[in-house]
């Protein structure tokens, strides 16, 4: 059983990645938190909640076709290596999603991300439904806005060797 020493805390920081209540527009994302990891920080990502509270348009009026990243339900947040400010974070590879499909609060229930890999890390928001003139139940004039938020830690371990 490992023990919490004075000098392991001093090196520890639990870092919140909170999002609150907040509407997101169709098709945009919102940055929530960025790290950045330089040698010796180690990197764990345990703990989300996705809260997705509400729409401005009925659930069932969004179908498959209307989806920016088709596997990534109606709006999510997601872990990303490197993302670079101003571009859409559906075309990029994630490291970890959290997605809804309807509304309630969703825990984060996979393995934890640990890693020592530099870079800088960014957790995004994302309202994934665009419109789409074929076989979509959205009109020209309709907007799935989303009301929603998310709570979550990262813990950062500055210095390995202590």
């Amino acid at each position: 059983m490992p023990y919490l020493t004075e000098r392991k805390l001093s090196n520890t920081l639990d870092m919140p990645i909170n999002l609150p209540t907040t509407e997101i527009k169709m098709g945009d994302w919102l940055v929530i938190a960025t790290i950045k990891i330089v040698a010796p920080t180690l990197l764990t990502y345990r703990m989300m909640n996705l809260n997705f509270v509400s729409s401005t348009i009925a659930l069932a009026n969004i179908t498959s076709v209307n989806l920016v990243a088709p596997n990534f339900g109606l709006c999510y947040v997601g872990l990303f290596l490197n993302y670079t400010s101003g571009g859409d974070p559906s075309g990029l590879p994630a490291l970890d999603v959290l997605q809804a499909s309807s509304f309630g609060v969703l825990a984060r229930t996979a393995t934890p991300i640990v890693t020592a890999t530099e870079g800088t890390y960014s957790w995004i928001a994302v309202n994934n439904v665009q419109y789409n003139s074929q076989n979509s139940l959205l009109g020209v004039s309709d907007s799935a806005d989303f009301t929603m938020g998310c709570v979550g830690q990262a813990r950062l371990e500055l210095d390995l060797s202590q």
